[in-house]
């Protein structure tokens, strides 16, 4: 509420490639950032008469123990 009573700011949230192309054995962690990635959509509509800008940045397969199989 403070962002948008000031009319002006940015909002970042982070998501992953995941929520654009999904990932076999992985579907809770893809549709959460698919989630993200159209909260970020819908909350860029809902303030696009103020100048708050809303942005997701989604981040490929990085090399970690995690990603091994990938």
């Amino acid at each position: 509420p403070y962002i948008k009573m000031s009319n002006a700011g940015r909002i970042i949230n982070i998501s992953s490639i995941g929520g654009h192309v999904g990932l076999p054995q992985n579907v809770m962690y893809t549709v959460t950032k698919g989630g993200m990635r159209l909260f970020t959509k819908s909350l860029a509509a809902e303030l696009a008469e103020t100048t708050i800008t809303v942005n997701s940045i989604s981040p490929g397969v990085m090399a970690t123990p995690m990603n091994a199989k990938l």
